[in-house]
């Protein structure tokens, strides 16, 4: 496996150590930004508006989920700001993602933080 306990094509952040998972194509750390080891800086897929680069504005990491956190109700309190398009949680690591339909419904949903 991969450093750390991924997968093969999974790496960690040569800044942070933080493990990224090669699935999803990433060239940078999504917790810090850092380029890959072997890659150029800047290199890489798009982000899913078509700009330059891995970040999706859409996209909302989301820290210190309780372990018994359904999907739904991720996307129920979410779609206040949007329509969700994507939800993810790692329930052994206490953290997940949503994507939003439009980078305002998100900039919407950072500016009610906290969502406790």
């Amino acid at each position: 496996g991969a450093p750390g306990g991924g997968r093969g094509s999974d790496w960690n952040c040569p800044s942070c150590d933080t493990l990224n998972f090669g699935s999803r194509g990433r060239t940078a750390c999504f917790k810090c930004g850092a380029a890959r080891e072997g890659v150029e800086a800047g290199a890489g897929g798009a982000a899913a508006d078509g700009a330059e680069g891995d970040l999706d504005p859409r996209k909302l990491f989301l820290g210190g989920l309780p372990a018994d956190t359904p999907f739904n109700v991720i996307a129920e309190h979410f779609s206040q700001f949007g329509t969700v398009v994507d939800a993810f949680a790692n329930k052994t690591r206490n953290f997940g993602f949503v994507t939003l339909d439009t980078p305002e419904a998100a900039e919407a949903a950072l500016a009610a933080a906290p969502h406790v």
